[in-house]
């Protein structure tokens, strides 16, 4: 059997904390499972069972692993037709494949930067990892109850003491901590339209004028000077829809105050920056299934066509064109429609939505 490490209890809300924690626990819950897994292969005399696996993984040209402790291999293999390792995996029945496949989709979009590095999401994927243990009866299941306790005492204000020891990450951890911070600050210097506007406000006041549906300045229209004209004048009542006072910035961001907060309404022209293929900010705390003839919300089964402001028809047509009926896909904080990732890794964008043909209150 493995010698295990107990993993540290989360002591911080920032990156780091967040990332080393789900790399200890991930491990931790690997070896715990794998080695169960292996000991009932090696009861029925198989002691090559894993590379025997990986041989046929590799011959149907599936993605192999080169741990049978790696959480990742155990997950996938969870899911997949007629594996052995179902058979092998402690209280394995359809409730642990369904929240397997559900942790194996998290942990990759996880590994691929599309979740928030944050308590929210830690809270989730712990949550789903407290399940499996429950079922296999994984030593591990104590430390998922001591983490999740810890998370809620940290939103309750709980801090450590400026005594306890910070101990050396892994080269994994240190390598996605980097990148998730990088992330998160493009995010916050250019935010998506709707959220919050953290840059330097505006020095040009415009008027956006409800009644009227224009943008005017010392009383007269501006809209031959905005790309895209009242149209986009339309787009930025959809995000500031009292109207009023909103200002423009050096680099086009508009701007406009919602209760004292200033919020990025849109832009003058095309935003900076900004490549047409790039998938941006964080998966949405929802799951969505297009059918072939609409999108539902798999957390309250509500439909898109049913719910959006606006008319979202083109919308499913376009899906219609890109993807099958009973895909499941993602949708980022800037409205990016996306499906994966998939075992390699790789996540199509299938088109960008605005808050109007989206479910309300689900984008900024």
């Amino acid at each position: 059997m493995t010698m295990l490490r107990e993993p540290k209890l989360i002591s911080g809300d920032d990156v780091s904390d967040v990332a080393g924690t789900v790399f200890e626990m991930s491990r931790k819950f690997g070896q715990e499972l794998g080695d169960l897994v292996n000991l009932n292969f090696l009861r029925q005399g198989n002691s090559d069972w894993f590379r025997e696996l990986r041989a046929l993984r590799m011959n149907q040209g599936k993605t192999v692993y080169d741990d049978r402790l790696d959480i990742r291999f155990l997950l996938k293999e969870s899911g997949e037709t007629s594996s052995p390792v179902q058979s092998a995996i402690p209280g394995y029945n359809s409730a642990w494949k369904e929240d397997g496949h559900s942790l194996r989709k998290k942990l990759n979009s996880w590994n691929h930067g599309s979740l928030e590095p944050d308590l929210n999401t830690l809270e989730d994927i712990l949550t789903l990892m407290s399940s499996l243990a429950h079922y296999s009866a994984l030593p591990i299941l104590s430390n998922c109850s001591e983490q999740l306790q810890r998370i809620l005492d940290l939103r309750n204000g709980w801090r450590p003491s400026s005594t306890m020891a910070l101990e050396p990450q892994a080269p994994e951890v240190t390598t996605f901590v980097d990148k998730a911070t990088e992330k998160k600050k493009r995010i916050f210097a250019r935010p998506p339209v709707g959220a919050v506007w953290n840059g330097p406000i505006g020095e040009r006041p415009i008027e956006l004028n409800k009644a009227l549906r224009d943008a005017l300045e010392n009383g007269v229209s501006v809209a031959n000077e905005i790309k895209g004209g009242k149209e986009k004048v339309r787009e930025w009542l959809r995000y500031f829809p009292q109207g009023g006072e909103v200002r423009v910035a050096s680099d086009g961001a508009v701007m406009g105050y919602i209760k004292g907060v200033p919020i990025l309404i849109g832009y003058f022209g095309d935003e900076p920056d900004l490549n047409p293929d790039d998938i941006r900010g964080y998966y949405l705390p929802h799951d969505y299934q297009f059918t072939g003839e609409d999108v539902i919300h798999l957390q309250t089964q509500k439909s898109l066509l049913d719910s959006a402001e606006e008319d979202a028809i083109e919308l499913i047509r376009e899906l219609n064109s890109r993807i099958t009926s009973g895909a499941i896909v993602n949708v980022t904080t800037y409205g990016d429609v996306v499906v994966g990732p998939d075992d390699d890794g790789e996540v199509i964008r299938l088109m960008r939505v605005h808050k109007g043909i989206w479910f309300p209150g689900h984008l900024p």
